[in-house]
């Protein structure tokens, strides 16, 4: 069924969608809710948004992304979900820089593990001599 969907999605244009919009906009403005949400979604999908971030790069930048968009929501220059859907993406880098900083200390105790296993069998091998 899911694939039925995403090609009826790959084959709609944008002509057909500003055809589905003009019938839908009379509507929706004399008080049709279904018509209201579709030109919403429409609206929605279609809008793309600027805002002012800093390069996420520590957990200090997110917490300051994380601010911004809240301000950006509370000041009404973006919608709540466009917030939520920003935050996420700003979530997963997040989850990125913590995944490439949980390897590089691991890869450090490693190192370090490696290091003292040597020494041990360093020392072993000086008993061993005495």
């Amino acid at each position: 069924m899911a694939k039925r969907a995403s090609k009826t999605v790959s084959v709609v244009t944008d002509r057909d969608m500003a055809q589905v919009i003009d019938a839908a906009l009379p509507r929706a403005k004399q008080g049709d809710m279904t018509a209201a949400l579709l030109i919403e979604r429409v609206w929605l999908r279609e809008r793309t948004i600027e805002l002012d971030l800093p390069a996420i790069i520590d957990a200090k930048s997110v917490a300051e992304a994380q601010s911004r968009l809240l301000t950006a929501v509370t000041r009404n220059r973006i919608t709540p979900r466009a917030g939520r859907d920003i935050s996420s993406i700003v979530e997963n880098r997040r989850r990125s820089l913590e995944t490439v900083e949980f390897a590089a200390r691991l890869t450090a105790i490693e190192e370090d593990q490696t290091r003292a296993d040597m020494f041990h069998e360093e020392i072993k091998a000086e008993i061993r001599k005495q």
